[in-house]
């Protein structure tokens, strides 16, 4: 018999496996990104259908057998696709963070740090109208990833507080320093 685990996770992306299945990248905050098969996801009956769209918050249950790891159940929390239908530039600032994610974080390795992060950064876009302030975020966050990662000193990311009160200032004052910082970690990345 196998462990069902159920975790907070982010689906990052999906495709077809076959005919009925989906194969999706999962980021989860006890198995950090992992890859798991949907059996019979894209039939039109599936549970599983509405919860495993990309970009989506949810609630997974995983089994992890021979071939890899299966997804079992999945309720969804919030699917920013639909949340942010109208706002198609902060839907693209959260795909790229997204991106950023599946391409930095190494397959199957806990990050509580990073998913806290993520997730933090994802709320915030769907809680309030941050149209204005969205790039602002969007360095926060990417910075944020990269100094729990151990690309950037933790000394450049302001307190979450300086910045939620003072986006102005932070635009004006270390946005470009902070913005110079997280191209160079990219780029010695080689990523």
């Amino acid at each position: 018999m196998h462990h069902v685990y159920d975790t907070p996770s982010i689906i990052l992306s999906t495709q077809k496996k076959g005919d009925k299945d989906l194969l999706c990248e999962i980021f989860s905050r006890d198995f950090g990104k992992i890859h798991a098969v949907a059996i019979g996801a894209k039939t039109v009956h599936s549970k599983l259908r509405a919860s495993l769209r990309p970009y989506s918050i949810t609630r997974t249950s995983l089994v992890r057998g021979k071939a890899g790891w299966r997804i079992t159940g999945s309720m969804l929390g919030v699917c920013l696709s639909d949340q942010l239908r109208e706002q198609r530039e902060v839907l693209e600032a959260a795909a790229r963070v997204i991106g950023l994610i599946s391409r930095l974080v190494v397959d199957e390795q806990e990050s509580h740090a990073v998913y806290d992060v993520l997730v933090s950064y994802l709320e915030k876009l769907v809680q309030r109208n941050i149209f204005d302030d969205k790039d602002s975020l969007e360095v926060m966050a990417v910075a944020s990833i990269l100094a729990t990662l151990g690309y950037l000193p933790h000394s450049l990311i302001p307190k979450e507080g300086e910045v939620e009160l003072n986006v102005g200032r932070f635009q004006s004052s270390r946005k470009s320093e902070l913005i110079i910082a997280v191209n160079r970690a990219l780029r010695d990345s080689h990523l």
